[in-house]
């Protein structure tokens, strides 16, 4: 999980918004255009420019099943749905297939998160986590694992993904809500749970 100020736009909504109100793309894919001019990047950017694609999902009382489709970014999604069905506390896992995606691991004696950009051809071999809310706003803490065409896995702490063709996942709900309030100490961005 990235400290408060490292990729702030990353896990929550304030880095899409801000981009949306300067009429540039967001973060990751000015940084994407940088590397390369993937399918998945280009598809990606239209869909932004028209508005995108909306995400299916279907909900079964506290349990959504959703399909992500090629051109879509997992933690952007992940927003939308969280908003639209008024989530302020879920677990999420899902599988899929991606083109792109960043992951890491925090440093705790640096107090820093260090980033690895992949690109090319993975399935998701496992993607876990929550949604939540900082401040009151949302937020998404997930980590993800996904193979290349060698069966080498690679993954962490997930900042991006970008999917290549589809993604099932499974959110389920559930009544209540934590916030996260940085820590100092581990410089992280850690759950609180009010004392009784």
């Amino acid at each position: 999980m990235p400290a408060a100020g490292v990729f702030p736009r990353l896990c929550t909504r304030s880095g899409i918004k801000a981009a949306r109100q300067a009429r540039r793309p967001p973060p990751f894919l000015r940084e994407a255009d940088a590397f390369c001019k993937a399918p998945c990047a280009r598809l990606m950017r239209l869909r932004l420019r028209t508005g995108g694609n909306v995400m299916e999902y279907k909900r079964f009382e506290n349990t959504i099943i959703v399909r992500l489709d090629r051109g879509e970014e997992i933690l952007e999604q992940m927003e939308k749905l969280a908003l639209r069905e008024h989530i302020q506390l879920a677990g999420v896992q899902a599988l899929g297939a991606v083109c792109e995606f960043t992951a890491g691991v925090f440093d705790t004696r640096e107090k820093k998160f260090l980033a690895n950009d992949f690109r090319g051809t993975f399935e998701i071999v496992s993607l876990t986590g929550t949604i939540d809310t900082m401040n009151g706003a949302f937020y998404c803490h997930l980590h993800m694992s996904a193979a290349n065409e060698r069966g080498e896995v690679f993954g962490g702490h997930l900042s991006r993904a970008v999917i290549s063709a589809t993604c099932e996942m499974v959110v389920t709900v559930i009544n209540g809500s934590a916030d996260r309030l940085y820590d100092e100490q581990t410089g992280l961005n850690l759950l609180q749970f009010p004392r009784v």
